[in-house]
């Protein structure tokens, strides 16, 4: 069976098997999330291993800024050239690190994807390939990054000026029929100005958000290109995610919000531990900076933790919607068990 490693774009091949039973494609919602925790429950005890990895990666430039504000705080005015090459050592380094915890997550997809086209491949070779790729996945999302926020002022540069036409409009309306009497304080067509104003504002807010979400949705799953058609790079694999997202953003947009759903027990537990340490203080039992400190470390630990309990599901979720949208666009099979 043809190896993944050596594809290239658009020549994904996928293999059918007699026992399998074939899905109605492309996949509905309910479908991505149901083989997505599937196939997270039956390799749970690997993804969980995996993930621990992945989050220790994400510790050791944690852990590296203590050693690095002793060193900056001691020799700052002594030596400042010594503080700021430990500041970029350290920045390196968490980059690196970050990039590692990019790996595993990749390592994870790049293991989905084999189940389902059923390729033969070893957990050890699909990480000696990830590996070789942590400075792609870095670049790829650094770029993502930079697209987000470009993305995230460009359309709030446009819905700014939207609200400055709308109230520009509502002042000339006001100057316009101010002199007839209609828009004295208690008049109702002062207050149906006023709910007009409320109402566009909310569309506004809605529509930033909504367009925000659509765009970045359509780079979900830009890691997992990379995992398995290794050869497509930093801009490749975003540029690959973006082309076969197209014209499902809002499918994209949906499965998100229902995977958030599905993890959201999860989160609100974490938040609920986060706040023990408030609750002690006031019932006398710490002091207030020893709880904020208490807080914040919590912060950090259940942040980790969450990252381990659903980084395997996430990334189960981006290899089958990268899997069924080559299916979608490129018309290739998709064999999944009932």
């Amino acid at each position: 069976m043809r190896n993944p490693t050596n594809l290239v774009p658009g020549q994904v091949q996928v293999t059918s098997l007699s026992q399998y039973t074939r899905l109605k494609q492309p996949l509905s919602i309910g479908d991505v999330v149901s083989v997505s925790l599937a196939i997270t429950r039956q390799r749970w005890r690997l993804f969980c291993g995996i993930s621990l990895r992945a989050v220790a990666w994400l510790v050791i430039p944690v852990l590296g800024v203590t050693g690095m504000a002793v060193i900056a705080s001691s020799s700052m005015r002594r030596s400042p050239g010594l503080a700021v090459l430990a500041v970029v050592v350290w920045l390196v380094a968490s980059l690196y690190c970050f990039g590692k915890y990019l790996a595993n997550a990749g390592l994870i997809s790049r293991l989905v994807f084999n189940d389902l086209t059923r390729t033969e491949e070893s957990v050890k070779d699909a990480a000696r390939v990830t590996r070789s790729l942590t400075w792609s996945y870095l670049g790829a999302s650094l770029i993502y990054l930079l697209i987000a926020v470009l993305v995230s002022f460009s359309l709030a540069f446009i819905f700014s000026l939207a609200f400055f036409l709308v109230l520009l409009t509502l002042g000339f309306l006001v100057g316009t029929i101010g002199g007839t009497g209609l828009l004295s304080p208690t008049s109702p067509m002062m207050g149906f100005l006023g709910v007009i104003t409320i109402i566009v504002v909310l569309l506004l807010i809605l529509g930033y958000f909504t367009g925000l979400v659509w765009i970045l949705s359509r780079f979900f799953f830009s890691d997992v290109p990379l995992s398995v058609e290794t050869k497509l790079g930093s801009i490749g694999t975003i540029g690959r995610s973006w082309a076969l997202s197209e014209k499902s953003g809002f499918r994209l947009m949906t499965i998100t919000t229902v995977g958030f759903l599905i993890t959201l027990p999860i989160n609100a537990i974490g938040q609920i531990i986060t706040v023990i340490p408030f609750a002690l203080d006031r019932s006398g039992g710490a002091s207030a900076g020893l709880a904020t400190g208490l807080s914040s470390l919590l912060n950090l630990l259940v942040t980790l933790g969450i990252t381990l309990l659903t980084l395997g599901f996430w990334q189960s979720v981006k290899a089958v919607l990268y899997f069924d949208l080559l299916h979608s666009k490129e018309g290739l099979g998709l064999d999944l068990e009932n």
